[in-house]
């Protein structure tokens, strides 16, 4: 059948900038498709000013949206400069308290072991059947896998670093693992 009106509730929940709004606008008046924005009272049906509506409420929403990412970027910076995490999960052997990351004993010695393993056997299969007959689990209380293993050893958390769009720094955090350790995992993985 044919489209005679979408109702949708906002407009910017529709399209995600100014040049596919105004496509999409032009698409429907093409098909003689009419647009009603609930919320903004907005119908193309009634007259042509709606056109210029929508079109405005299209730039403020797409300038709202740089802005938001503008402040999402300065926070993760300004989350960097301090030393700490500025995005992702929280790596197993860690917890958050406030807004630091501290270490959590207990799951920071399956890290240990996770590493000392690797480094011994060189094989991340052998270091998931390792970790499955102890019966360590992942923050999700799932299996590790060969995966979630690489990961881990790849992570330079575990050193007390913290990466920003390819810059790193210290961490204040405590590291886990000691940078030889580290660092000789890393080589093994790469071999």
């Amino acid at each position: 059948g044919v489209v005679d009106t979408i109702n949708i509730t906002k407009l910017d929940r529709l399209y995600r900038s100014v040049l596919d709004g105004a496509r999409f606008i032009r698409l429907c008046k093409n098909n003689q498709t009419y647009i009603e924005a609930i919320d903004e009272g907005i119908s193309t049906k009634e007259n042509n000013t709606s056109n210029l509506q929508i079109n405005l409420l299209l730039a403020i929403a797409d300038y709202e949206r740089e802005c938001i990412s503008n402040r999402t970027l300065q926070g993760k910076k300004s989350t960097y400069d301090e030393g700490k995490r500025a995005h992702g999960n929280i790596p197993i052997g860690y917890k958050k308290v406030g807004s630091k990351l501290v270490i959590d004993s207990p799951k920071a010695e399956i890290v240990k072991d996770i590493f000392n393993t690797y480094i011994k056997l060189k094989s991340l299969s052998k270091v998931k059947n390792h970790l499955i007959d102890k019966g360590y689990k992942t923050q999700n209380n799932k299996a590790f896998s060969r995966k979630s293993i690489y990961n881990i050893i790849k992570n330079p958390t575990y050193i007390s670093e913290v990466f920003y769009k390819g810059s790193k720094k210290v961490g204040n955090h405590l590291p886990i693992i000691g940078k030889y350790h580290y660092t000789r995992a890393n080589n093994l993985l790469c071999k």
